[in-house]
């Protein structure tokens, strides 16, 4: 298992879709073992030396213009104990979840060296959607409502003990898969009990859990249903209505059982077949018709990215820009379309879908674009950032810092002060990394270490804090802001193998950034959601 615990370390441990600077990275297979060998001795759960709760650190991501969700990573050593509860009982993880006659995000444990899943589960889900369905009439659409943050940690025990309550004399007894997992999950998040945060890849583990004991509930009762569920999203196959509304009953009782409940926007009852894939893909994968010649199409550039913004004022969820940027991650194509325009392009795609800026950072990264030359393009993205770092928000703010880093172009202090101001510590990490190539002043940065001193005194234990990555960083590249406080033992044994959270030389490789943990196969046609 150590193999796959130095992947779930290396590609599990931030939110996916960050910029290539974070990793962690120099997670060899000797820093695995050391870890895996002595987690009993860096993080002890028996014998009165357990250690208090650390708190995450959160991200701000934007789900569409207007909607935005929390994602968060953990400290690395109450990960690194989670990741080995959870590898260590895997075959009795995998034994539960592989009851499930619906899921397919189920999780295989790929062999590749740079992917922690086997398989992409979207691709299965539409594929398993058209089999299952053969034969039934109706199709029931489920979602549980604010799925990850609504789920109560004590379930994942019930999930295992097939969705019973254990005596409370057993609620401290490691042995049960389930205890422990809700004992780790909690602790890693300021012993919060109520909710599982969004980003790393453990949370997706225990959803898989929670949700195959939904599954197996349903097959229990109905022996005819059929259907897919990918996470939270079930499409049930079904012969009549009244079969429909003895599943629903079914279903709600099980969710109220475990403290959720359905999402009742989403819930909708369709006759089949069902529509497998949207009409407007076609409208971006042709790449014959972008280039004219020797350089670009300029009006058919312009087209698409015009019917993707229309797509998207139409229905905000729209992946189409996400669609097409992906569709010009092919350096043949990126390098011919006039610069300037291109990065006007990606700074109105910001504005109408933010999430597509990683995709866009990308596909300017295959056509070896972020260089010195988009140095004066991106003038126009300082409104932006100001903006977004005036409401904190951080995904959009680390990606367009990334551009500027990467051009050299120097980082307005309007921004630094409200990064200050908001103390968003990630985006203040970053900002150390901007320094370094002269894009912050000495000044900025001097009162940026007082300000962290100050929070010091804040935290019974810095170390357990959502701080930890600054002090990390500052210990390991000497920026000289925390030097009276001392290095734990477990942070020493990271800080001894030099591993970078925060990469020491800049990233240009678009295969650094992380957009999916499973290995996939390639299919053009694919949606990206």
């Amino acid at each position: 298992m150590i193999e796959h615990f130095k992947k779930f370390f290396s590609y599990g441990f931030f939110p996916e879709e960050m910029p290539p600077e974070f990793g962690p990275y120099g997670i060899t297979e000797e820093v695995a073992s050391d870890l895996w060998d002595r987690i009993d001795e860096l993080r002890p759960v028996t014998g009165g030396q357990e250690r208090k709760p650390s708190e995450p650190t959160s991200l701000s991501f934007p789900k569409s213009e207007y909607v935005r969700r929390d994602f968060h990573f953990l400290n690395p050593l109450y990960f690194a104990r989670l990741c080995h509860t959870i590898l260590a009982n895997w075959e009795d993880i995998k034994e539960h979840t592989e009851q499930s006659k619906f899921s397919t995000s189920r999780l295989i444990l790929s062999e590749s060296e740079s992917q922690i899943f086997k398989h992409d589960p979207f691709s299965k889900s539409i594929d398993q959607r058209i089999r299952r369905s053969v034969a039934k009439e109706y199709v029931l659409y489920v979602d549980i409502e604010n799925y990850y943050p609504s789920i109560y940690t004590h379930t994942i025990d019930w999930a295992l003990n097939d969705g019973n309550k254990r005596h409370y004399s057993e609620h401290n007894n490691r042995d049960h898969v389930g205890v422990a997992l809700d004992k780790d999950v909690h602790r890693s998040q300021g012993n919060l009990t109520s909710g599982i945060v969004i980003g790393p890849v453990t949370s997706r583990i225990i959803s898989e859990i929670i949700s195959s004991h939904f599954d197996q509930k349903l097959s229990s009762e109905f022996s005819d249903i059929t259907g897919t569920r990918y996470v939270d999203d079930y499409h049930l196959f079904l012969s009549s209505k009244e079969e429909i509304e003895r599943v629903q009953t079914v279903l709600q009782k099980t969710l109220s059982s475990f403290k959720l409940k359905f999402n009742e926007a989403k819930i909708s009852i369709d006759t089949l077949p069902e529509v497998y894939s949207d009409y407007w893909t076609s409208i971006f994968d042709s790449k014959e018709q972008l280039i004219d010649g020797e350089r670009a199409d300029k009006k058919e550039v312009v087209r698409r990215f015009s019917k993707a913004f229309e797509l998207i004022k139409s229905d905000p969820k729209n992946p189409s820009l996400r669609y097409f940027f992906r569709v010009l991650e092919d350096k043949e194509i990126i390098e011919l379309i006039d610069l300037p325009i291109l990065m006007e392009l990606v700074h109105h795609s910001l504005k109408v879908d933010p999430r597509s800026i990683s995709r866009a950072c990308i596909a300017l990264l295959e056509g070896e674009l972020v260089t010195e030359e988009i140095h004066d393009e991106l003038e126009h993205f300082e409104p932006s950032l100001i903006k977004c770092s005036n409401l904190g928000y951080r995904f959009e703010i680390l990606w367009i810092l990334y551009l500027f880093l990467h051009a050299g172009r120097v980082i307005p202090e309007k921004v630094i002060d409200n990064i200050i101001s908001n103390c968003d510590i990630v985006c203040v990490v970053y900002l150390f990394k901007c320094w370094e190539h002269d894009l912050v002043s000495g000044n900025k940065i001097d009162h940026i270490k007082r300000l962290l001193r100050m929070h010091v005194r804040e935290y019974e234990n810095i170390w357990r804090s959502p701080l930890w990555l600054a002090v990390y960083e500052d210990k390991r590249q000497g920026w000289g802001i925390f030097n009276d406080v001392e290095v734990p033992e477990d942070f020493q044994i990271l800080l001894s193998h030099n591993i970078q959270f925060l990469k020491d030389e800049l990233s240009d490789d678009p295969e650094g950034i992380r957009v999916s943990r499973y290995e996939r196969e390639i299919n053009e046609n694919e949606l990206l959601f």
